[in-house]
C-alpha cells in the first residue's frame, strides 16, 4: 500500500458544491430543531419501523444526536477525502492510472457525504415534524436512501474498477 504514488487532488467545483449543500442538509433541520426546541414535546420519536412509522420514543435531548452524527460522518468522510492512496481498489494502481482512480474515489465519496448527510437531515425533520403530529410516516425515506448510497457505490465501484 506504502509503494502508491500520493498525488494531491485539489477539490474540484462539484464537491465544494455538494459539500454547501450538504453541510446546508444538515444545518437547515438543526436550526428548525433549535427554533421550535420550547414546542417540542417532552418525548420524540427516537426510532421508526420498516413502514416509515414511529415505534420508539425517548427525550427531546435525543434529537440532537443525528446532527452531530451526521456532523461527524461529514467530517470523516472529508478527511478520508485526503488519503485516496491508502483506499482498497477493485484494480492494481500505478502511475498511470492512479490521477484517474484517486478522482473517481473521491468522487464518490463526495457524492456519498451528500446523500448520507440528507438522510440524516431528512431524518431528523420528520422526527420534529412527527414529534409536533404535523407527519405520520416516512416509509418511502429508507428504501430511497438506501437505493441511492447502493448505487452511487456500485456505480462508482464499477467505473474504478474498469481499465
Amino acid at each position: 500500500m506504502t509503494d502508491r504514488p500520493i498525488i494531491p487532488i485539489p477539490k474540484t467545483k462539484l464537491e465544494w458544491l455538494l459539500d454547501g449543500l450538504s453541510l446546508l442538509a444538515l444545518a437547515v433541520p438543526t436550526i428548525y430543531l433549535f427554533m421550535i426546541w420550547g414546542d417540542l414535546p417532552a418525548e420524540v420519536p427516537i426510532h421508526f419501523n420498516a413502514a416509515g412509522e414511529a415505534d420508539g420514543w425517548g427525550g427531546k435531548g435525543t434529537s440532537l444526536i443525528l446532527p452531530i452524527i451526521g456532523l461527524l460522518l461529514f467530517v470523516g468522510l472529508s478527511l478520508l477525502r485526503k488519503i485516496p492512496h491508502h483506499f482498497n481498489y477493485p484494480v492494481t494502481l500505478t502511475t498511470e492510472n492512479a490521477e484517474k482512480k484517486y478522482r473517481l474515489s473521491i468522487q464518490m465519496l463526495s457524492w456519498l457525504k451528500f446523500e448520507i448527510s440528507l438522510l440524516f437531515g431528512f431524518i431528523l425533520w420528520n422526527l420534529v415534524r412527527t414529534a409536533q403530529d404535523h407527519a405520520e410516516s416516512m416509509g418511502w425515506l429508507m428504501p430511497v436512501a438506501l437505493a441511492a448510497i447502493l448505487g452511487t457505490t456500485i456505480s462508482y465501484t464499477v467505473r474504478i474498477a474498469k481499465k
